[in-house]
C-alpha cells in the first residue's frame, strides 16, 4: 500500500488532478489491483486528469534508438526500461515501482505444453508469433535503446506496453499512470440473445485528451461511493483479452471467430460441401471477383462470425452471388440460404473440438467449487452455473435444422435442468476425483467456451 501512497503523492505534485476521488485497492490473490471511488461521483463528472508530462509515450512520427521500422511495442517497452534502468533518478520511479512483475498471460507465462494444448490454431499461431516478434526485437535492438537490459526484462517490458497502452487519435501509444490500474468492462452491454452470462458489462467511466493534452478520465453514469471503477480496453475481440491480458470477458459483445482462413478457402469448402446442384466454376470465380472488389473499395476485412450474430461483409458479398445461382435451382430466400450455410460452417468447427461446451463449463463449475471448498451437494449461484442451465434449456428447446448441430450435445442437454441438491446430473463429462484446473488449463477453457458460444448463439438464434 505504501507504493500506492507514493504515486497518488507523486501525481498530485507533478499536476495529476482528481487523485482523491480514486482509491487503489491493494493486490488479492486472482483479482489483481483495483479502483473505487472515494466519493459519489455524477454522471459526466471528470474524475481523475493526468497532464501529459505523466504519461510514458512514444510518437510513430519521431524517431528513437531502437530500428527503422520497429513496431510501436518495441519502442515503448525500450522507453520504459530506460525509466526502469535509471532507477530512483528516473521521473516516473513512482510509477515503475508498482507495476506488476509478471503479465500472467499467454504470451508470457505459458509453457510449450500449454500452448500446444490450445485447440484454437489462430490463437496458437498468435502467441508463437508474438514470442518470435520478442525474440527477434530484442536480438535486432541497439543495447543503448533499453540500457543493456536483459532479454528477461525485455519481455517483460513488452508484456507492459501490449497490456496497459492506451492509443489516442494521432496514433501516440502512452503508458498512463494511475487509470491503467482500472479494470476493464465492456463498452456496451452483450447483444448476445442467447446472453448465458446476464449481469452488468458496461464500464462507468470513459476518457478523453483535452485541448491541453490532458488524459480525463470522467463518469459515464453516477457511481456510488466504494463503487468499483471500470473503463473499456478499447475495441478487442476475446483473442487479444486472452493472449495478452490473461482473462478473457464473459460477455464481450465484440468477441468473434474466424471461420474460413480466406475467401477462396471458403468457395472451395462450399463447393465440396453443398447439398445444391453443382455451380459451375464461374459463379465461384464471381464470386470472389465481387468480393475482392469490395475489400477495394472499403478497406474492410476478415472472414468472421460475430458474437451479435453478424458476419463479415466480404464473406456475405462472396456467398450472395452462389447462392442466388443456387436459389434459381433450390428455392429459398438469399437470407436464409446464406444463414444455412453459415450454420452448416459453425457446426462443423463445433465439432472439430475435442469437448463440447457443457463440458467445458462443468470443469470449470467443478473448479469453482474446488477453490471455494463447497462440494457437489451445495449448489453455488455462479454464473458458470446459470450458463451451463440456460445453455441446456436452449439446446433442449432448439427448433431449428438438425443438420447444423453438434451430435455430441444431444445426450448431454438431457439432464435435469433445475439447480437443486446434488448438481452431479447437470454436469456433462466430469469424472469422481477431477482436480482443479492449473491457471492455464482454465484460462484456456475460458477462451474456448468464449468461441464456441459465438458459434452456438448462431446455431439457437433464427
Amino acid at each position: 500500500e505504501g507504493g500506492y501512497v507514493e504515486l497518488t503523492k507523486w501525481a498530485e505534485e507533478n499536476g495529476a488532478e482528481g487523485v482523491a476521488n480514486i482509491k487503489i485497492s491493494g493486490e488479492k490473490k486472482g483479482e489483481g489491483r483495483r479502483t473505487f471511488a472515494r466519493r459519489d461521483i455524477a454522471k459526466g463528472q471528470d474524475i481523475l486528469s493526468i497532464p501529459a508530462e505523466l504519461t510514458i509515450s512514444v510518437d510513430p512520427d519521431q524517431p528513437d534508438l531502437t530500428y527503422s521500422g520497429a513496431p510501436w511495442n518495441v519502442r515503448l517497452a525500450c522507453r520504459l526500461l530506460r525509466e526502469m534502468k535509471n532507477s530512483d533518478a528516473s521521473e516516473w520511479a513512482p510509477y515503475i515501482k508498482i507495476l506488476p512483475k509478471v503479465v500472467e498471460a499467454p504470451t508470457t507465462t505459458f509453457e510449450w505444453d500449454d500452448i500446444a494444448s490450445i485447440e484454437d490454431e489462430g490463437a496458437k499461431e498468435r502467441i508463437y508469433n508474438q514470442n518470435l516478434m520478442a525474440s527477434q526485437a530484442f536480438d535486432r535492438v541497439p543495447s543503448e535503446a533499453h540500457s543493456a537490459s536483459s532479454r528477461e526484462e525485455f519481455e517483460w517490458a513488452l508484456s507492459i506496453a501490449n497490456s496497459r497502452t492506451f492509443r489516442i487519435d494521432s496514433g501516440i501509444r502512452m503508458l498512463v499512470p494511475i487509470v491503467d490500474m482500472a479494470n476493464h468492462r465492456g463498452s456496451e452491454a452483450t447483444v448476445s440473445a442467447l446472453d448465458p452470462y446476464p449481469g452488468p458489462e458496461r464500464c462507468n467511466m470513459d476518457w478523453r485528451v483535452d485541448e491541453k493534452g490532458r488524459f480525463v478520465l470522467f463518469a459515464k453514469e453516477n457511481i456510488p461511493k466504494d463503487t468499483e471503477l471500470t473503463l473499456t480496453y478499447g475495441p478487442k475481440n476475446n483473442d487479444d483479452f486472452f493472449a495478452f491480458y490473461g482473462f478473457v470477458p464473459k460477455a464481450n459483445s465484440l468477441d468473434s471467430v474466424s471461420i474460413f482462413p480466406a475467401l477462396m478457402d471458403m468457395l472451395q469448402w462450399h463447393r465440396a460441401t453443398s447439398a445444391s446442384p453443382a455451380l459451375p466454376p464461374i459463379t465461384y470465380v464471381k464470386a470472389l471477383t465481387t468480393s475482392q472488389q469490395y475489400l477495394q473499395e472499403t478497406g474492410a476485412g476478415g472472414l468472421r462470425l460475430y458474437a451479435h450474430g453478424g458476419i463479415d461483409q466480404a464473406m456475405y458479398k462472396a456467398l450472395e452471388v452462389v447462392e442466388e445461382s443456387a436459389a434459381k435451382s433450390s428455392g429459398g430466400t438469399i437470407r436464409q440460404r446464406i444463414r444455412g450455410v453459415i450454420r452448416r460452417r459453425a457446426s462443423e468447427l463445433l465439432q472439430e473440438y475435442s469437448t463440447t461446451i457443457l463440458e467445458d463449463l462443468s470443469k470449470i463449475i467443478v473448479d469453482d467449487i474446488q477453490r471455494s471448498k463447497e462440494n457437489l451437494q451445495e449448489s453455488p449461484e455462479s454464473p458458470n452455473l446459470k450458463a451451463l442451465i440456460q445453455l441446456k434449456v436452449a439446446m433442449r428447446t432448439y427448433k431449428g435444422d438438425k443438420r447444423w448441430w453438434d451430435p455430441r450435445v444431444e445426450e448431454d442437454a438431457k439432464p435435469p435442468l433445475g439447480a437443486g441438491s446434488d448438481l452431479k446430473p447437470l454436469l456433462v463429462g466430469v469424472e469422481d476425483g477431477l482436480g482443479g484446473l492449473r491457471a492455464s488449463q482454465r484460462l484456456i477453457l475460458e477462451y474456448q467456451i468464449s468461441k464456441k458460444l459465438v458459434l452456438w448463439h448462431f446455431l439457437l438464434t433464427p
